[in-house]
């Protein structure tokens, strides 16, 4: 159909209507996709954003816990030094107390060896005292029976009474009775030899 030299062919209006309804199909589409795209990007950064704040969250985790575990290795070396310490003065005592012990023994061996030494020494000792004691007593004796024998010889070649004076004493104190002068004294005193007898006033 042809108007005012102008020709309208129908078919191609159709063919552009419809291609029309194809582009704002096509458009339509491409919008719905740019809009589910830009929500799922929104989606995605939303989770981005979420998984930044744990990444950050777990770095915060992180820096504590180095911190924690930089505090914990130094007390543990603290620990570990204080450990090393005390080791090497138990091993320290224990050598001094090995070292004690063995002065102790052998001062037991020293003081036993001593004491067996001065026990022998104190026998020989006694021994000697007992025999001086002996040697002592005869001294004594002998001098006791020189002392008779002089104030024998004094009262017999001195004195004629004396035979008087020891008859006398021995009929009174009984026999044994000795006459000694007293202290350079006239006086005289009977003298027992014999035990258990009192001395005369």
């Amino acid at each position: 159909m042809i108007i005012n030299n102008n020709v309208i062919y129908k078919p191609k209006l159709e063919c552009d209507k419809n291609q029309e309804n194809w582009n704002s199909e096509l458009l339509y589409d491409i919008n719905k996709k740019i809009e589910d795209a830009e929500s799922e990007l929104f989606e995605c950064h939303k989770e981005c954003e979420s998984t930044e704040l744990e990444i950050y969250d777990v770095n915060q985790l992180k820096d504590k816990g180095k911190f924690v575990l930089k505090n914990i290795e130094g007390r543990y070396n603290n620990v570990n030094d204080e450990l090393k310490e005390i080791h090497f003065n138990y091993e320290k005592c224990l050598e001094k107390v090995h070292s004690n012990k063995e002065n102790v023994q052998q001062n037991i061996n020293f003081l036993t060896m001593q004491r067996r030494y001065l026990r022998k020494e104190l026998e020989e000792l006694k021994k000697i005292a007992d025999k001086n004691k002996e040697k002592l007593m005869e001294v004594q004796k002998m001098i006791t029976i020189q002392e008779v024998s002089y104030v024998k010889f004094i009262l017999f070649e001195h004195n004629p009474l004396s035979i008087y004076k020891t008859s006398f004493l021995e009929k009174k104190y009984g026999r044994g009775a000795k006459i000694e002068k007293n202290g350079g004294k006239n006086a005289y005193n009977a003298r027992f030899r014999r035990q258990g007898k009192q001395n005369p006033k």
